[in-house]
């Protein structure tokens, strides 16, 4: 009768064992799950927010319009954002960016420029009209504007020589344009793709933009 109840007593601690063994397994594997799940919003998240940032970097020309026009009309309002001054100055050659109203306006901005952007954008308009100069004596059509080309020619032939001279600026800034960061004017393959996409008519236009940079930001 002992050896009995001993059997059935091992047998009842078996099976309790299983039962305590299946327990953690379940429980280990519903851990593993929750924690599979808090991270995927996670990484959603992180996603998201990257999307954002890349967004945040698209500007509705409007607001930068409006940045300019409270600069011109308000100046007590209105505060500095270096943002948005980059982002003029990067696309102040696009016209359907940085239409006609809000170019002139920028240029007269662009009189408090100082520094390493002052430069910056003298040696990039100097660059866009070099390239149109070159671009205008490529081309074999019997429409060309000789007037245009000539004058393109002496002009940016003064700029790279003013340019080579690493002449430096003594002027007193006016309030405006803030030095800012390099990358700012740095030319890519998409904007040189953009530039070659364009017609004669826009490529002139933005000849006649880089000179009137030049003609502003003279030494």
């Amino acid at each position: 009768m002992g050896k009995k109840s001993k059997k059935n007593s091992a047998a009842k601690k078996k099976r309790i064992s299983k039962h305590v063994l299946r327990s953690k397994e379940q429980e280990t594997a519903a851990t593993s799950t929750t924690v599979t799940s808090a991270a995927e919003p996670q990484s959603q998240s992180s996603s998201g927010k990257k999307k954002k940032q890349k967004e945040a970097h698209i500007k509705d020309p409007s607001e930068a319009a409006n940045y300019l026009i409270l600069w011109k009309t308000s100046k007590q309002s209105w505060k500095f954002n270096k943002n948005t001054q980059s982002w003029l100055i990067r696309h102040m050659y696009e016209a359907d960016k940085v239409p006609k109203a809000t170019f002139s306006l920028l240029l007269e901005y662009l009189l408090g420029a100082e520094g390493n952007t002052r430069d910056r954008i003298r040696t990039e308009a100097a660059r866009r009209a070099r390239r149109y100069k070159e671009y205008s004596n490529r081309s074999t059509d019997l429409g060309d504007d000789m007037e245009t080309k000539t004058e393109a020619s002496n002009t940016v032939d003064n700029e790279e020589r003013k340019e080579s001279a690493k002449t430096t600026v003594t002027e007193k800034p006016k309030e405006g344009a803030k030095d800012g960061t390099s990358k700012e004017l740095s030319p890519g393959d998409d904007e040189e793709a953009r530039w070659r996409k364009l017609d004669e008519h826009d490529k002139r236009k933005e000849y006649k933009r880089a000179r009137k940079v030049l003609d502003l930001l003279k030494v």
